[in-house]
C-alpha cells in the first residue's frame, strides 16, 4: 500500500558542487563520517580517489584510490582494493592496507557475529574471516553462491536463485520462501528484502513467512532498501524514493529537481547518516530522437533536506513563511491544516503526526490542487 504525501525532506535536494563530474563506485556512512568512492573524476580515466564528510557538504580528499564493498564494525571502516587487498580506517581518512593471505578474488566482504568476512568469488573452502582487518583467519564454508550481507542476527547471500542463511557465518541453509533479492534490511522485528526480476518487496516479520509487498506503482523491482534506524528506505534509479516505518505501507516521494530540457535525474546509490541522505544526480541532456538522458560523464551528489527533527512544524515554517505553528501543547505531535487561500479558513486535518514524522512544503505556491496548509502543534 502507497501513501502520497505533498511533500517529505526526500522531495528536496541540493546539489554539492564540490562533488562533481564522477562515477560513484560504493560508499557508507559509518563513525559518524560518509565515506565514498569515485572514479574518472572530471573525465579523467586515473583520477580515482576517496572522499569523506561529517555533514555531506564539506568533503576531504582522503585517498587516491579506487575502493568498494564498504563495511563497518568493531569501531572500523574497511573495503576492498585491487590486489586484492583491504583497507581499514577509524575515520576515514587516514588508512591501512593490508594483503590477503590466500590470493582470492573477493566477491563479498561484510561483518556480521563482530567479525569482517570475505566470500570468494571461485572457491567455497576458502573464506577469509578477521576481527580487525589486519590478521586474516581461513575459514570454510559449503556455499559461495551469490554475495554476502549481515543483516540483523544471520548472513544472508544475495542475487542467489535459491537464498541461504547462516548463523555462523561458515555453514549455510536454505531461507524458507524467500525469493531472490539484491538487498536485504532490518528494522523493529521486520526484514524488507528488495527482489531481482520482480517489481515487488519481501516482508516478513520471522524470516521465514514472507510477504509480497508493492510499494507503488513506481517501484520496478531491482532496487535497493536500507534502513537508517528509523524508517525503512527503498529506491530503484528513478527519481522516485520510498520511505516506511514497518516494511507494509509505504509512502512515495518525486524528486522535483529538473525541467523539460536539461536539470538533474536523480538515482543511483544511496547514503543515509548525519539526519541526511545522499545520492548521485546524473546531468540530463537533450538527445536527438531519444528526448532527454542522463549523461554519465556529468555527475553530482545531492543532499536531501533533514530526515527527522525534534518539531518538524518548524521545518515547515522554515520552508513556507505564510505557514504558522499555533501555540498550545506542542511536543506531542501536530496536525495540517488546509485552506483555499492563506488567510483561510482553516480546515483541520484528522490526522495528527507524530512528533518525529517530518512534513515539509514547497514554497511559496499552494499545491497542484490549489490549497494551502499550515502547521499546528499539538
Amino acid at each position: 500500500m502507497c501513501a502520497r504525501v505533498w511533500a517529505g525532506p526526500l522531495d528536496f535536494w541540493t546539489p554539492q558542487p564540490s562533488v562533481t563530474n564522477a562515477l560513484w563506485v560504493d560508499g557508507i556512512f559509518a563513525n559518524g563520517r560518509f565515506v565514498v568512492s569515485l572514479a574518472q573524476q572530471n573525465g579523467v580515466a586515473s583520477n580515482n580517489v576517496i572522499l569523506v564528510s561529517e555533514d555531506g557538504t564539506t568533503w576531504k580528499r582522503a585517498r587516491e584510490e579506487q575502493a568498494s564493498k564498504f563495511t563497518t564494525g568493531n569501531g572500523l571502516i574497511v573495503a576492498v582494493v585491487g590486489g586484492p587487498a583491504v583497507i581499514s580506517s577509524s575515520d576515514g581518512e587516514n588508512w591501512i592496507a593490508k594483503r590477503l593471505p590466500v590470493l582470492v578474488g573477493i566477491r563479498s566482504l561484510a561483518f556480521g557475529l563482530g567479525r569482517f568476512w570475505i566470500l570468494s568469488d571461485s572457491n567455497p573452502t576458502v573464506t577469509l574471516s578477521s576481527a580487525d582487518a589486519l590478521q586474516w583467519d581461513i575459514v570454510g564454508t559449503n556455499t559461495w553462491q551469490g554475495g554476502l550481507v549481515f543483516c540483523h542476527d544471520r548472513f544472508f547471500t544475495t542475487d542467489a536463485v535459491a537464498p541461504l542463511q547462516s548463523f555462523d557465518g561458515t555453514n549455510f541453509d536454505p531461507v524458507t520462501n524467500l525469493p531472490r533479492f539484491g538487498s536485504i534490511a532490518y528494522l523493529d522485528g521486520t526484514w524488507v528484502a528488495a527482489k531481482i526480476g520482480d517489481p515487488s518487496l519481501s516482508v516478513s516479520t520471522n524470516a521465514v513467512d514472507w510477504t509480497t509487498v508493492l510499494p507503488s506503482p513506481f517501484w520496478s523491482g531491482g532496487g535497493k532498501v536500507s534502513s537508517d534506524g528509523e524508517r525503512f528506505i527503498a529506491s530503484n534509479g528513478a527519481n522516485f524514493f520510498f520511505e516506511s516505518t514497518n516494511g507494509f505501507s509505504w509512502i512515495d516521494h518525486q524528486v522535483e529537481i529538473s525541467n523539460a530540457t536539461t536539470g538533474f535525474a536523480l538515482g543511483g546509490p544511496l547514503l543515509t547518516g548525519a539526519n541526511r541522505m545522499i545520492a548521485l544526480g546524473k546531468l540530463r541532456v537533450p538527445s536527438f530522437g531519444t528526448g532527454v538522458q542522463p549523461n554519465t560523464n556529468s555527475a553530482r551528489l545531492y543532499l536531501s533536506q533533514p530526515l527527522a527533527s525534534t518539531l518538524p512544524a518548524f521545518l515547515a515554517v522554515q520552508f513556507l513563511p505564510a505557514l504558522s505553528l499555533e501555540s498550545g501543547t506542542v511536543g506531542s505531535g501536530y496536525r495540517i491544516d488546509s485552506a483555499d487561500a492563506v488567510g483561510g479558513p482553516w480546515v483541520p486535518s484528522a490526522t495528527v503526526f507524530p512528533i518525529n514524522f517530518p512534513f515539509y512544503f514547497l514554497a511559496p505556491d499552494p499545491d497542484p490542487s490549489g490549497k494551502f496548509y499550515r502547521a499546528v502543534g499539538r
